[in-house]
């Protein structure tokens, strides 16, 4: 996704703000409304047995974990087949898949190779013999070079991409009638909807979904279950996005490319993937100039230069699989990472690459390896309190309704709100209340009332699901008396939506007949554009494009993504 694509979404929230609902897209990306639980995996267990230096695991998952730059909820690691860690960062746990981004075209990439090997496609196959009925005298002339291959390797040149999606009823169509930005196969340019394009000619090639194709030929043998897919208008998984996997759903999918394509079925060894075709696909096919990570692309994989290749997605979800090691990795995170060139991929890259690592009688107390953070040895404004404490200092605003009168924040992170297209005018009303020994925020926005029920002594989170829009989505909710770093006081709100990246933190100064609501959230959706811009992004075979924001557009994002607003108590 580069700039133009970003300043985009951008916009699509600005106009939102402005009251121009009439220029935005409607129900976009947000197909499965329902809460699925992760299912469990009962055929993999963690391994005692391994050669692999426990404490220095230890030490790599505690320093991600202190990286607020990475913010991670998840991580798993693989080693000659077996299990050696799962491991949750609270409130995250197994129970909860989580949106995979862009990792979900590298799942596309194993479909197209079973495919292929079952002769429903070829690698040299044309899209305008594939879709017929959209080939007409007004089709550009460079589509008709468009192959299975050039969506493969993103060297298609069509032009018709992601947010252009938000606006189509028809992609297919959309796609096909597109302009060609330069010759198919001349350079590389990454579009998602390549990837849907080859999600739509095997659902058209092979007479079903998408999602049962996969089931039937893959995932039912390697017992992923559960699985959802936002699909297109259409009704056609979307492919290059909108997939959810559980963590072990990832392990397992990359074990299995370590295993060149094998899988142990009731006890017997049996082939779901060609080992050709995990062969080219996990090979070079575009060189890309990265000075660090990135060797080049292969079919919708990335290939890294340690030796490794990379099932990648925004905001830091990755299955990292490393043959030369015996190695498989896969993280789930909301961090501040773009493409895969970025900090958390290197991290891994450099751990699964340290002698370290594989030496086994390696002795070493971890707290000798680790260093403490500074702002952990200061204990800054710590509060400690029990439940009456805590409800003796908030009981003056219990029960009181405060009322927003300009844009506030919303308790749905912005880039949740775009990912789905359920853009939110902010919070309209709010109100705390004690019941027994719980509490509960009654909140409105959207011309609907939220409840939530938020945890408040000992960092214990409440779980719950609510229904936004329509789609139900599994969050935890805490709150703390805390100051700020101008020592005001404050009640701080956070809610982390379990399968999302997105976690909203809300900052609430109170005053005699009336509070400041600051919203924030993580990632810093104002730092990740800042990031977008000042950092590498992909155009043609460069990774090494820089621009920085400019100003009037650093404000605009700064009062859509960080508001601040007063709300009066209704007495």
């Amino acid at each position: 996704m580069d700039i133009a694509l970003t300043l985009k979404i951008i916009n699509l929230i600005y106009k939102f703000t402005n009251s121009r609902h009439n220029e935005l897209p409607d129900n976009f990306s947000n197909y499965v409304t329902g809460f699925l639980e992760a299912s469990p995996h009962d055929d993999i267990k963690i391994s005692k047995n391994s050669t692999l230096n426990r404490k220095y695991i230890d030490k790599f998952i505690y320093e991600l974990k202190q990286d607020n730059r990475v913010n991670l909820a998840g991580i798993g690691i693989m080693h000659g087949g077996k299990l050696i860690k799962e491991e949750y960062i609270y409130p995250h746990t197994s129970s909860y898949r989580h949106v995979s981004f862009s990792m979900s075209k590298s799942i596309v990439s194993m479909a197209v190779g079973i495919a292929i090997d079952k002769k429903i496609l070829s690698l040299n196959e044309h899209l305008v013999d594939i879709f017929p009925e959209h080939d007409s005298v007004f089709i550009k002339r460079g589509m008709k070079n468009v192959t299975i291959e050039s969506l493969l390797t993103m060297t298609s040149g069509v032009s018709f991409d992601e947010i252009s999606a938000f606006f189509s009823e028809d992609w297919c169509l959309a796609y096909m009638g597109s302009d060609i930005k330069y010759e198919s196969e001349s350079e590389f340019s990454y579009n998602s909807l390549n990837t849907y394009m080859l999600v739509a000619a095997i659902c058209k090639k092979s007479n079903m979904s998408f999602q049962n194709f996969l089931y039937l030929n893959l995932f039912k043998y390697m017992g992923i279950n559960d699985v959802t897919w936002d699909k297109c208008p259409q009704g056609i998984e979307i492919g290059g996005w909108g997939l959810k996997l559980s963590l072990m759903d990832m392990l397992k999918l990359g074990q299995l490319y370590l295993n060149e394509g094998k899988w142990i079925v009731d006890n017997k060894e049996v082939r779901l993937i060609d080992a050709k075709w995990v062969k080219e696909s996990t090979r070079r096919q575009v060189s890309l100039n990265d000075k660090e990570v990135i060797l080049g692309y292969g079919y919708q994989i990335w290939i890294l230069k340690d030796g490794a290749y990379l099932f990648n997605g925004l905001f830091g979800q990755n299955i990292y699989v490393n043959p030369n090691k015996n190695l498989v990795i896969a993280v789930m995170a909301s961090a501040y990472e773009v493409f895969p060139g970025g900090t958390l991929v290197r991290k891994i890259c450099d751990f699964a690459n340290d002698d370290l690592l594989y030496h086994r009688g390696f002795i070493t107390n971890i707290k000798n390896i680790v260093k403490k953070p500074k702002y952990d040895l200061i204990k800054r404004n710590k509060i400690r309190y029990d439940a009456e404490t805590f409800f003796t200092v908030i009981s003056d605003y219990l029960d009181n309704k405060y009322i927003f009168y300009d844009y506030s924040a919303s308790i749905l992170p912005i880039c949740v709100q775009g990912f789905y297209s359920m853009f939110s005018m902010g919070i309209r009303s709010l109100r705390f209340k004690r019941i027994k020994s719980d509490l509960f925020m009654i909140v409105e926005e959207n011309d609907t009332e939220f409840t939530i029920q938020l945890g408040y002594v000992d960092n214990e989170f409440k779980y719950q699901i609510i229904d936004y829009g329509g789609k139900q989505m599994p969050m935890a909710a805490y709150c703390s008396l805390a100051f700020d770093e101008d020592d005001r006081f404050m009640l701080k709100i956070r809610l982390v939506f379990l399968e999302e990246v997105g976690e909203r933190i809300l900052k609430i100064f109170f005053s005699s007949n009336s509070i400041t609501l600051k919203g924030i959230e993580s990632p810093d959706l104002k730092e990740f554009v800042g990031i977008l811009f000042g950092e590498s992004r992909l155009r043609g075979k460069q990774l090494t494009n820089k621009i920085n924001m400019p100003d009037y557009l650093e404000y605009k994002v700064d009062k859509i993504l960080s508001p601040v607003s007063k709300g009066d108590a209704n007495i």
